[in-house]
Formats: C-alpha cells, structure tokens, sequence
C-alpha cells in the first residue's frame, strides 16, 4: 500500500537576542540563528483532518491541542502542543552548538515523564472500541540523530525516523449477515498474556510491564447491526508468549442473549507496530472467522477465518 505522508511541521521562532561582550571566558547567548524547527510525521499518516480516517481508517494524523514531548540529549523532556499549524514548546528551544550532533527522543501523547528511561503508556483499560479510544490508547515514538544542519531543522520524517506505534492493533470486523444481521453487539472479551499490563517505555529497553499483569480486555459496545457491518478496534500491548489467546462475543436477537467463545484465535503473539485484521461471521449460532490477516500498522485490509459455536446465555 502507498504511504501517504502529511508532514506536520513543529516550527518555534525563537526571538534575536543581543550579542554581549565576551568577559571572563563566558559563553555568547543563544541566537536567532540556532533556534530549533521540527519537522514530523506518523509512519503511514493520514491525509485527512481527522486523527484516523481517509481511504483506510487506522492511519493517524495529529490534531490540534494534541502534546507530543521531546528529550534533546540529556536535557529534560520539553512539552510541544499542536495549534492546527504549528508545534509550539512550553519553554524556547536552542539547539546547544552547531558542530557536534545531538540525540532527539520523542513521544505521543506528551506525559510528565522525568526520564526517558522511564514513561508512562497510556492505560488500555480505558478502550470502547471506538475511533476515539485509539487516539487516548495509542503510544508512539521517534528518534533521531543529526548536527545543526540547514537552518535548525530537526527531521522526524523519514522511514527511519518517523513517530511509530508502539502496540499493537487488533480490528474486528462483525459481518451483518447471517446471525447477525438483526443482532446487538454487547460485550466483547479478548485474553492474552499481559495485554493490557500497566507499562512504561524506555529509549533504551522499549516496553517494560509492570508487576500488576492484566490479561483481559472487555468493552461494551451495544452496536445495532441493523445499520451494516461494526468494527472494533482494539490496542493491547506487545505479546512473545504463544499461549493461547480467547475471543468470547456476547450478542442478543430479540430477547435472547448468545455466547460465542474460542481460544482458537488466530494470533498467538502481538507484534507491536503490526495490525492483526479478524474478520467475523456468525451463522446457525456459530461464529466463523471469515478472514484474518496482519500487516504493518498502516491500514492494510486483508482477513482469514476461525469458526466458534455459540450457544444460549
């Protein structure tokens, strides 16, 4: 699939400060001329004004008001907030010289953190399922290392270089056909190993789980499937174990209420930065896995199939 790059400029002019005499071997001021400029984009972004959407829906752009936070060497982090046009820090940004180069670790969405060794990712717990929650869920980061260069401008936008996500994405597409063509969707369930364990992130060890492990993630999405085919989306963290994971999906039909469950599912592991697509159908009271596929978190649409049988709550 074609990337489609916005690139969203984090530009800061710092204002001119005079030149002072040099007296006791002390250092100039900061100029104009090493002010910093940023220049970002998320790997696969979305031509679109909205955070996910366009030709495929979980590609991500940055909105205004969204806060991103940035390390430069060993200095604390500095906190830059979206406008709609430009990324404005907390504090003025100099880049300390021209000549030697310089480390910059970046992240989204912005926390208090102290240490790059140490930040906090966002609480998977408080997913719905929907658009919205993959904005609140989804952590990503970038990295790169450059001198001064033309004009300040430090680049996060190259394949290497651009923000990446962290989790992974797990997209469940409910067929209205069959079963479901007259169904509500009222409690989904998925269990794997640590996938929604409390975690940090750290520019030198990655995802680090807490000892609070969590195994399970449920949301409530009470969707009507008379209006066409439900997606959900889902963020869980990274998973190299390859114990079994279970789906389970509680539906209605009138007044009675279905239990479809399997341990059967496609995907043993998650890959952070990867989208695992499962595509569902639930005929005669079984739930078949119609398709399922996975590919870089990129808004890559292909599926394969599982069956479950459901029965009478």
């Amino acid at each position: 699939m074609k990337h489609k790059h916005i690139i969203a400029c984090l530009c800061y002019s710092l204002t001119c400060m005079a030149s002072c005499q040099v007296e006791n071997n002390e250092l100039p001021l900061p100029t104009a001329e090493l002010s910093m400029h940023i220049v970002a984009q998320i790997e696969g972004t979305a031509p679109v004004k909205s955070r996910y959407g366009g030709d495929s829906p979980t590609l991500a752009t940055f909105q205004q008001k969204d806060s991103i936070g940035i390390f430069v060497d060993e200095e604390p982090v500095v906190r830059w907030e979206y406008n709609g046009e430009l990324w404005i820090p907390e504090e003025k940004v100099y880049w300390p010289d021209k000549d030697s180069l310089h480390t910059f670790k970046a992240f989204y969405p912005y926390s208090k953190a102290t240490l790059y060794t140490n930040i906090p990712m966002p609480n998977l717990k408080q997913q719905d399922g929907t658009m919205e929650s993959l904005s609140r869920c989804d952590f990503l980061i970038a990295t790169t290392q450059q001198k001064y260069g033309d004009n300040g401008v430090v680049n996060f936008n190259t394949d290497s270089t651009s923000f990446k996500h962290v989790s992974s994405l797990v997209q469940l597409k409910f067929m209205a056909t069959e079963d479901l063509t007259n169904a509500t969707l009222n409690k989904i369930t998925i269990v794997g190993y640590n996938i929604t364990t409390p975690t940090t992130y750290s520019f030198i060890n990655k995802v680090k789980p807490s000892t609070n492990q969590s195994d399970t993630l449920t949301i409530s999405p009470n969707k009507s499937m008379t209006q066409g085919n439900a997606t959900i989306y889902l963020i869980v963290n990274e998973k190299k174990d390859t114990s079994a994971v279970t789906l389970s999906i509680e539906y209605s039909i009138g007044n009675q209420t279905y239990l479809a469950e399997t341990t059967d599912f496609p995907y043993k592991t998650f890959t952070g930065g990867m989208q695992q697509n499962v595509q569902i159908t639930i005929r005669n009271k079984t739930l078949s896995i119609t398709g399922a596929g996975i590919k870089p978190w990129e808004g890559n649409e292909k599926f394969e199939d599982i069956i479950i049988d459901a029965k009478e709550k």
